[in-house]
Formats: structure tokens, C-alpha cells, sequence
């Protein structure tokens, strides 16, 4: 059962504001509210002045009175009680919620304290610029604070209690309920007078925060009495909604930052909650960058939040480091502006990478020390199951320990053996123990229980799952959550066909013959288009290394001549030698555009030679893990079993089979590269002999050693590159449809192949201007 903050958190996450006001008249915007006509007092001669938050789910007519939050709002406007608006807002955030007497009880008590803390907060900013909060003013001036700051930090002075309780914007809430929102606290309006309202998931005030002037008392801050600080955050209310936000300690450092312009929360302390994490990830955060204070504290608890939260949560973690002396990030914004801040949010880094480092700093130098670091970080780089995060970390432990990448992996991998072993053994043992008693016990049925658990212990670590009865609505469920085929990128293609999702699509052709680049010129299409801007592709090479494949895309996305033979060495020397000295704009543009791609984790390349067996798993966890719009593997008859065999077509089947099952387990699509046979070579040698090679034809017999994959696959797309077979160079990509499953075969269609940049594009051939 979820609460009622949470509801709220989720549906103004989602601007339901503007839905649940949407039959008002005459909306506009002013500041952080909405303003438009009262539904309540409005006649056509005075409309009022009613306004609704955007951060907070409240509104307010200015003239008749009346306001409260959304359910109030539902039970005044629709004439609903409060168990059917709040089951009503419910069903819109799509979750279930307790309606029980004890949660409306709960819910009143909110709203009260909230309202009682929302005033006292407004008395305590008309009192910062009076001459009573003038040595509240002087102290935050003194580092730097302007009066614009302080009015949008929204910081009050609480410097009078008498005269607060004589205030009489207060007088219809009871002295009681008052003092029970903790607003007469040890030290407030006395030694801590500067005040902030901390809020909740909602933007509701749930406590307020007081800070000392005199550097002498201590503690620093102090919160109000009753209030949970770990269900809220300084600056969410602002924040929500963002996909970047900035996590730092201070209060004060994270409504400087928002009054800045900048999306930032603070925790009040070193501990990032649950409740906090969940209310993040609920409002569509994807990425934290943590700014915590640069002290030795401050640090311990940035790794101690990233090693809580590495399995828990997909968000993706950074860590700011401000250079110079600074101590947090509020000082270093005062003293050398918002922009030197900005700059190092820029240059944040991974917040594995960062760990790494940090825990090898938790050791000495000494080999002994050296040891004792790396045996930490490969236990815990064992638990890491993105692989990017894995990357992040592996590359920090490169640099913090100055060992070689391949060294380190070495010694990597004989850590998860001997890991790997140590589980086995530990599994096997637990198993015979139990086997071992049940047979002392003479209970048979025991010993067949321990012996049948044991072995579904290693079906399930194998993948093995029991079987679940499709019924009918298993079948509506899933055709709702059916997603169409993917583009090609090409309309010459996409006039006859989509990349099926739960399937595998082969684009064939012989050495020579575009396949690689147009499994290339496919993946950068995709990633670029608006509707996949938050899936990830991943290309899988078992031919290329990554650098000569990244090179390559550099060449595809520039479109750039720099060598009309050697073009890829020319942009390797661009990119060593002349980048700094002559840049090009196209080539910067280009490389501007690949980073945006692989920074974002769109575009993955990878080149381990991986079985099939652990393809298959690979594919699966990233499956698991991320939005994939599909999968690219260059080529199948590289790819071998865990123990081959002395038949090659049944080690390709074997491979096939793998990666088809994990295409439809997952519902993603795998696009493999796939090498013809010699016949294909024979094919367009006769074409060419009897003519100009126009009726070259490919046939599905042509997939070499093909086990089943004509069979496994859905699409068979067969390339030839034109060139090759006429007498003069063409340009033209001719892609024929060996096979489709769900439409016609036997189609063909050209598109056109610049050689030297690796481009493929639509269009008719045409050489002249190359």
C-alpha cells in the first residue's frame, strides 16, 4: 500500500496538475503557479484569482477563500467524499492505497502541520528584511548571499518568539497544534534564527530547518521536533521531475543551487534513505550526481551511497569533485560563480570509476596493501550486474592502481573462478548435507526432496525455469504491450518491411560485400531516431575490435574524404595528430554526435569473443536491465559453443538456437550478420559472365554452413555489392529479400554505397562528384 505523498509525488511528476484544472478558463502562467478563473466564485463580470502549484498539489482562490490540496479540490469541485478522491488520484498514479479512518486521520494531521508551517515561514521572511533580521541578513551576506538569493532561497528569520505567537495569521490553528509542528523548539527564534521549510515527496511542509549565526554553537543545525527528515528533501518540490539531479549535504548548498537555476536536493546530512531514493525514481529521476561536502567524511558517505544503492536502483550514478579548497559546493558557487560549479558538474565522473579509486586509497601502497585492495574490489565488482558499471569500475582500478588493463583482468578472472568454484562447492555441500541426514533418518522422502531441490538449484542457475499456462488473458495482456518493428533507417526498405521485435533478422552477403557496414549505417540510424532516444543498442563484434568499429561510425556520421584509399588511417591520424592543429567541422560534428550517443548509453560497442552460451546470458542481462532497441552480432559463424563439436552446422545451429530463444524471451530484436557461401561467389561470377550482373540471384542454400539459422531467422536480407560484379564501379548496394516470414520474398531494392566513407544511403547510384 502506498500513501498519500507518494500519490501526489507520482502524478505531479507527471504534471496531473494541469489535467485535474484542465476544464478552467483562462490559464496562464505566473512564476511557479498556474493562474485562471475560480470554479467557485467566478461570474462573468469578476472571474477571481485561483491558482494551483505546479510543485505542490494545493491551490487557492484569492477572493472567495477557499483552497486546500487535490482531494479537498476533488470533494469541493466533483462533490466526491475523501475515500473516492483518494481513490480516484490512486488510479491515476497506478498504484493501490490504504483508505482506512486511520489514514484520513493521518492525512488531516499532514495537511494542519503543513498549513501551520507554511505560515510561520512567511512571517519568518517578511521578518528577514525588517531591522530585527538584520544580523540574519549581515551573516548570510557576509559569504556571499545577495538579497535575491535570500528572497528565492526562501530563508526566514525567526527572531522573536513573542511576537511570532502574537502574529495573527496563525490564531485559528490552537496553541497545541502549533507547538506539536515543532516551531517552538530548543533554540529556535533564539541561538538558531535562520530558518528553511524542509518539505516532503509531495512539496507539503513537514519540518522546519534552523541554523546557528554564532560559529561557537553547537550543533550547527537543528530540525523541528516530529517531523522525519528522511521522507523529504530541500529542493525536491523544484527538482521533480528531472532526469538530472544534484545530491549534496547542506541545506543552504541546495536552495543556493536551485535559486541558481540548477536541479539539486539536499539531504541534511551524509544518509541518502529509501524513502528519499524511492521518491526520486518515482518522479522520473535517471541520473544522481553526488555533490557531497569534500571532506573525509563527506566522501565516506558518497561511497557509502553508492555501494547501498549499486544493486538496488537503475539510476545512473556520478560523483562532482570541486578542485581548490572549497569545502561544498554552496562555497564554491559564492566565491567563483555558478558557471565554475557548472563546469564541474560537467566533467562529473562515474560513480564507479570514482569508487574504485576510492576504496584502493582506503589501503596503503604496499604490495600486502595493493592486495587487500584488489581482493575488495573484485568481490565487488562480482555483484555488479550492469556492465556498464562494471566497465566504469574495472577502468577506476586500472588507473588507481597504475596495473595494466590486461594484467588486471587476468587477475580478475581467475578471482571469479576460483568465486565460481568456491559457490559450486559451497552449493554441492549444502546438497549433501542434506541428503546425508534425510538417509540417517531413513526418510526417503527427505533424501528425494534435498536431491530434487539440489538439482533444481543448478536448472535455475542454468537459466531453467517451470513452464507457466498462456491463457487468454496472458494473451491480452501481452498483444497490449506489443511494440511495432523498428525502422531500418531506409525508405527503400521499410516500404517492404520492419525489423521484427522476438525475432532474428540476417543480413547476409559475402567478404566484400557491405555487411558489416550495413549493419553499422542500420545501428546509427536507429539510435539516432527521436523514438528510441531512451533505448540502447548494443553491437556485438566477433570480426572487429571496437576501435576500428567506432572509427568507422566517425566515417558513416562525418560523411568526410580525408584519404580516397586509405580513409580510416586518415582518420586515425585526424584524431592522433591534427584535430587540435587543422579541425574539421564536419568530423568534430560527428564526433560530437558519437559521444552524445555512447556517453548516453544508446550505442554500445563491444568486441569479447564470447560462446554462444555466454552471448546468450549476456543478451539476457542486458535485456533485463535496459530498454534495448535491438541487438547487432557480427557474424554468426564466428560465434562457437561451450564445447564444439567436430560438425560445424551443428555448432552453428547450436548458436542459433541460443540467440533466437533469448530474441523472443525478451521480446528485443537481434539483427545477426551472416557470411554466404562460396556458391554465392559462383552465382554473380556466371551473372557477370552472362551479362552486366544485373540477374544475380541469391538463394537461401547460399548461407554457409548455415545450420538452421534460414530457419530460426525471420528475415533473411541477402547484400551485393554491385561493384564487385559489373565491369564498372557503380555505387550500388543491391539488398534482396531471401526470406520473410510475415510478408513477400523475392523483393529487391538498391541503395547506395559510398566505399571510402563506409556510407549507405537511399537513392539511385550515382558516382560522379565522389
Amino acid at each position: 500500500m502506498r500513501d498519500i505523498q507518494e500519490i501526489y509525488n507520482r502524478l505531479l511528476a507527471r504534471g496531473f496538475q494541469d489535467e485535474l484544472f484542465g476544464e478552467l478558463a483562462g490559464k496562464k502562467r505566473e512564476g511557479k503557479e498556474t493562474v485562471c478563473s475560480c470554479p467557485f466564485c467566478s461570474d462573468q463580470h469578476s472571474p477571481g484569482r485561483f491558482s494551483y502549484s505546479r510543485e505542490r498539489p494545493v491551490w487557492k482562490c484569492w477572493r472567495c477563500g477557499k483552497g486546500g490540496d487535490w482531494i479537498s479540490y476533488l470533494q469541493e469541485r466533483r462533490g466526491l467524499d475523501f475515500t473516492e478522491a483518494l481513490r480516484m488520484l490512486a488510479e491515476k498514479a497506478g498504484v493501490e492505497v490504504d483508505i482506512s479512518p486511520q489514514a484520513k486521520a493521518r492525512h488531516e494531521a499532514t495537511v494542519t502541520r503543513a498549513d501551520i508551517l507554511e505560515r510561520a515561514q512567511e512571517i519568518f521572511r517578511q521578518w528577514m528584511f525588517e531591522p530585527s533580521g538584520r544580523d540574519v541578513v549581515s551573516f548570510l551576506e557576509a559569504r556571499g548571499y545577495t538579497p535575491a538569493d535570500i528572497r528565492e532561497m526562501g530563508l526566514g528569520a525567526y527572531v522573536d518568539r513573542q511576537k511570532f505567537l502574537a502574529d495573527t495569521r496563525l490564531w485559528h490553528h490552537p496553541h497545541e497544534a502549533i507547538k506539536a509542528a515543532g516551531l517552538f523548539t530548543e533554540g529556535f527564534g533564539d541561538t538558531h534564527p535562520l530558518t528553511i521549510l524542509w518539505r516532503d515527496r509531495a512539496g507539503r511542509a513537514s519540518g522546519m530547518v534552523a541554523r546557528a549565526l554564532d560559529p561557537r554553537v553547537e550543533p550547527k543545525y537543528k530540525y523541528s521536533a516530529g517531523f522525519i527528515k528522511a521522507e523529504g528533501m530541500i529542493g525536491f518540490s523544484e527538482a521533480r521531475g528531472s532526469k538530472d539531479i544534484i545530491v549534496v549535504e547542506g541545506v543552504l548548498d541546495a536552495a543556493l543551487l536551485t535559486a541558481r537555476g540548477l536541479q539539486a536536493v539536499a539531504l541534511g546530512g551524509t544518509e541518502l534513505s529509501k524513502e528519499q531514493l524511492r521518491a526520486l525514481e518515482e518522479s522520473g529521476t535517471r541520473q544522481l550526481i553526488l555533490a557531497l561536502d569534500e571532506d573525509e567524511a563527506g566522501r565516506k558517505a558518497t561511497a557509502k551511497i553508492i555501494k547501498n544503492i549499486s544493486q538496488t536502483t537503475r539510476l545512473r550514478l556520478y560523483v562532482v569533485s570541486l578542485e581548490g579548497d572549497f569545502k561544498d559546493p554552496a562555497e564554491m558557487v559564492l566565491m567563483r560563480g555558478i558557471n565554475a560549479f557548472t563546469e564541474a558538474l560537467r566533467q562529473a565522473q562515474p560513480a564507479m570509476s570514482w569508487y574504485a579509486s576510492f576504496m584502493v586509497r582506503q589501503h596503503d601502497s604496499t604490495a600486502r596493501g595493493r592486495d587487500a585492495a584488489l581482493d575488495e574490489a573484485f568481490e565487488f565488482h562480482s555483484y555488479l550486474a550492469d556492465p556498464l558499471d562494471r566497465g566504469s569500475f574495472f577502468e577506476g582500478l586500472c588507473a588507481a592502481t597504475h596495473l595494466d588493463g590486461e594484467d588486471l583482468q587476468h587477475r580478475l578472472s581467475a578471482y571469479e573462478a576460483q568465486a565460481a568454484h568456491r559457490n559450486m562447492e559451497a552449493s554441492v555441500r549444502r546438497a549433501q548435507e542434506r541428503l546425508q541426514q534425510a538417509m540417517a533418518e531413513r526418510d526417503m522422502n527427505a533424501a528425494e526432496d534435498a536431491l530434487a531441490d539440489g538439482l533444481k538449484a543448478f536448472q535455475l542457475g542454468r537459466g531453467l525455469h517451470e513452464p507457466e499456462c498462456y491463457t487468454l488473458a496472458s494473451l491480452i495482456k501481452d498483444v497490449g504491450r506489443m511494440k511495432p518493428g523498428l525502422s531500418t533507417g531506409y525508405a527503400a526498405l521499410d516500404e517492404e518491411m520492419r525489423i521484427p521485435r522476438g525475432a532474428i533478422t540476417i543480413l547476409a552477403g559475402r567478404p566484400g560485400h557491405c555487411k558489416t557496414a550495413m549493419m553499422l549505417n542500420v545501428l546509427l540510424k536507429m539510435a539516432q531516431r527521436e523514438e528510441n532516444r531512451e533505448r540502447s543498442f548494443f553491437f556485438i563484434s566477433y570480426e572487429e575490435s571496437r576501435s576500428r568499429l567506432a572509427i568507422k561510425s566517425l566515417m558513416i556520421l562525418s560523411g568526410v574524404i580525408l584519404h580516397q584509399q586509405q580513409n580510416r588511417e586518415a582518420f586515425i591520424h585526424y584524431l592522433k595528430e591534427k584535430r587540435q592543429a587543422e579541425p574539421n567541422r564536419k568530423i568534430e560534428e560527428a564526433i560530437q554526435l558519437y559521444g552524445e550517443l555512447t556517453d548516453s548509453g544508446r550505442i554500445w560497442m563491444l568486441d569479447q569473443q564470447l560462446v554462444a552460451e555466454d552471448l546468450a546470458l549476456l543478451i539476457s542481462q542486458l535485456a533485463s536491465r535496459y530498454d534495448v532497441g535491438a541487438f547487432f552480432t557480427d557474424y554468426i559463424q564466428k560465434i562457437s559453443p561451450r564445447k564444439p563439436g567436430s560438425m560445424i552446422y551443428a555448432d552453428i545451429k547450436r548458436s542459433s538456437a541460443l540467440i533466437l530463444e533469448q530474441a523472443v524471451k525478451w521480446d528485443v530484436p537481434i539483427i545477426l550478420g551472416a557470411q554466404l557461401s562460396r556458391m554465392a561467389q559462383k552465382e554473380m561470377a556466371r551473372a557477370k559472365e552472362g551479362g552486366d550482373g544485373e540477374d544475380v540471384e541469391l538463394s537461401l542454400d547460399m548461407l554457409r554452413e548455415a545450420g538452421d539459422i534460414e530457419q530460426d531467422a525471420h528475415t533473411v536480407l541477402g547484400l551485393v555489392n554491385m561493384d564487385k560484379v559489373k565491369d564498372k564501379p557503380t555505387g550500388e548496394l543491391r539488398v534482396s529479400a531471401m526470406k520473410a516470414r510475415d510478408g513477400a520474398s523475392g523483393w529487391k531494392k538498391s541503395l547506395k554505397f559510398i566505399g571510402v566513407t563506409q556510407e549507405i544511403k537511399d537513392g539511385s547510384s550515382n558516382i560522379g562528384g565522389w
